[in-house]
């Protein structure tokens, strides 16, 4: 080629026109293999449905475009190369860029091999445990679902357990006399809530109702959940066409980890990516804006890719860095939750548990406690109720979720403050 810089003045060309093709038609194309309208070939591409929202493959094929676009201009520069003389200069340019990369590739590879995984055990949940409602909220379906988890490190089980799902989505608590509670307290949060890995009489609402006569318990957490999507949930419910009682408490559980949910930061981005999103509205009121991956998809799939690196991972590099204002907004949208609840309950009361902490996420829970002191929201900080690192109060030295005797002791704690009726020796 006489002038080789003019692949150059093509590729933009092609990006363009490769770009408008896939705006116009590309998401519609994904939206019908999603349906199975498409060609067979695209329809089984797709699998998954019942586990993942259409924005989960139009993301995927959004990342798709994005490494097709990274490797055409990689082939355009290669192909330059290739057709321009090489002088001492270009050769340099050439080996330095082979020799960094061999040092990232190389650093990468030594850590993917002494960097040990984020989460040391495997937990399996039938196909029909759960499914995403018209917003993207997962809701567990009603039924009886055994989980079986597999310590990673020594491929013994940790626990088999059975979760009891009632008509309304909701966790099962035993009680004893369910008959004459005239109130209710209600349970909000994630799987500290939930009870993930224990059995359905010794989660923390069911302690909490064994523990006293006059409020019955309705648990409403479920695994990976936090702020948005308890603000979610509480859009979407009327309680009072769930639960019989006209009045009571509801308990939102705050662990640490919410924070990251919150920011959907990169340490928890593999999986919460497409949960549901809030931001605020010109009304400075918080309104749904799809989910964390369409509602800022750069920044989504930059953690997601970075996600996957070992050579961060060891260098405990995560994005990104939480602040006071991250630990505001939290706090923030457990008050807008806390106001739609109010709103159904005018007479009503809403709680943060702010769980025992493990030493290094202390000063997290003390800032949270700042800034929901701030806002006059009633809040019960257990700093010094047990020391969470200890082995007897979580499920196992693998798996960090709370042991039956954490939720029995936090439950006696929580009737006590609050001043709930009934036996409430610990």
């Amino acid at each position: 080629m006489k002038n080789p810089r003019r692949l150059f003045l093509w590729l933009p060309l092609l990006l363009f026109g490769l770009w408008m093709v896939y705006a116009l038609v590309g998401h519609s194309f994904v939206k019908a293999a999603y349906e199975g309208r498409s060609i067979p070939l695209l329809n089984a591409m797709i699998q998954g449905q019942e586990l993942h929202t259409l924005s989960h493959y139009t993301g995927v094929a959004d990342e798709i475009m994005v490494l097709l676009t990274l490797g055409l201009c990689g082939l355009f520069v290669l192909a330059y190369f290739i057709l321009t003389p090489w002088t001492a200069n270009r050769i340099a340019l050439v080996i330095g860029i082979i020799f960094c990369w061999g040092i990232l590739w190389g650093a990468e590879w030594v850590a993917k091999k002494i960097v040990r995984d984020d989460v040391l055990y495997d937990r399996t949940f039938p196909d029909d445990y759960f499914r995403r409602d018209e917003t993207g909220l997962r809701i567990p379906n009603p039924g009886e679902y055994k989980s079986v988890s597999i310590s990673r490190v020594t491929k013994k089980q940790l626990y088999e357990v059975t979760y009891t799902i009632d008509e309304f989505g909701r966790r099962e608590t035993p009680i004893k006399n369910k008959t004459d509670r005239d109130q209710f307290i209600l349970f909000l949060g994630c799987s500290y809530t939930y009870g993930e890995g224990v059995e359905d009489h010794e989660t923390l609402p069911a302690y909490v109702g064994n523990l006293t006569e006059k409020f019955m318990p309705y648990n409403y957490g479920f695994h990976g959940r936090g702020p948005h999507d308890v603000l979610a949930l509480l859009d979407k419910i009327d309680f009072k066409k769930e639960i019989p009682q006209k009045n009571g408490i509801a308990v939102y559980t705050f662990m640490p980890d919410h924070i990251n949910r919150t920011v959907g930061s990169m340490s928890i981005v593999e999986w919460n990516y497409d949960h549901v999103y809030y931001a605020k509205n010109g009304n400075n009121e918080y309104e749904r804006q799809g989910t964390f991956e369409t509602a800022r998809p750069f920044q989504t799939r930059l953690y997601r890719f970075l996600k996957k690196s070992s050579l961060l991972k060891m260098l405990r590099i995560s994005l990104p860095r939480i602040t006071q204002g991250d630990i505001a907004l939290t706090a923030d949208l457990i008050q807008a939750a806390a106001s739609k609840f109010l709103k159904q309950y005018l007479h009503g009361k809403f709680v943060i548990v702010i769980y025992p902490p493990l030493p290094k996420e202390r000063h997290l829970c003390e800032l949270m406690a700042y800034e929901l002191k701030k806002r006059n929201m009633t809040y019960l900080y257990y700093d010094q109720l047990f020391n969470a690192q200890e082995g007897q109060y979580a499920q196992s030295k693998e798996d960090p979720h709370p042991s039956p005797l954490a939720y029995k002791l936090l439950a006696w704690a929580i009737v006590r403050d609050l001043r709930l009726t009934g036996n409430i020796q610990p």
